[in-house]
């Protein structure tokens, strides 16, 4: 079925969506690379609630940072981006000031262009801020890695992840501007 999107700021009240829509992407994302236990622990939509809840209290308690959902026809949240300043010291100091902190799109609209809108709203909403912009991925998502690729994103950096034993990579825009165009 083909759906009408449309994309808006996000707000403390889309929190269970964010969590659920995050919660769920963890299986198909990272079955086979990452151990089952930690994909399990992060699949409980209560906790990933409880921290989303906590980001948007601090995105409105600080004026840095924000958000994005997108939404189908009935105002079911089907994706959502973030973004804030760079929390990184060493991609700071390399130039991206800006960092796309999450950026999901619900498994079954995946592959229709909402994940680009998606990024295009966010690259719009921090490039006078921060024209340059990383976001950090755990390694093994080739599904993303490609996503990000395809949108002009170049590997800047690896570290080891706080969920232990595992790394990221952050890809990283040096021009936001190139991402900003009409949302179809």
């Amino acid at each position: 079925m083909k759906h009408i999107y449309s994309i808006r700021p996000a707000s403390a009240p889309d929190t269970f969506a964010i969590a659920t829509i995050q919660a769920g992407l963890w299986r198909p994302s990272y079955q086979g690379v990452l151990p089952d236990a930690l994909i399990e622990r992060m699949e409980n939509v209560g906790p990933r609630k409880q921290a989303w809840t906590t980001i948007f209290q601090h995105f409105e308690e600080s004026g840095l940072g924000g958000g994005y959902v997108a939404e189908i026809e009935g105002g079911d949240v089907v994706g959502f981006g973030t973004c804030g300043p760079q929390r990184d010291e060493a991609l700071r100091d390399e130039g991206y000031e800006g960092e796309i902190t999450s950026l999901y799109v619900a498994q079954d609209h995946q592959r229709c262009g909402l994940g680009a809108a998606l990024l295009r709203f966010i690259a719009a909403d921090m490039n006078a801020q921060a024209p340059a912009a990383a976001f950090w991925m755990l390694d093994g998502n080739a599904s993303a890695e490609a996503f990000f690729a395809q949108s002009g994103a170049v590997p800047c950096a690896t570290r080891t992840s706080e969920m232990g034993d595992i790394s990221e990579t952050a890809y990283g825009w040096r021009d936001l501007s190139a991402l900003i165009g009409p949302v179809s």
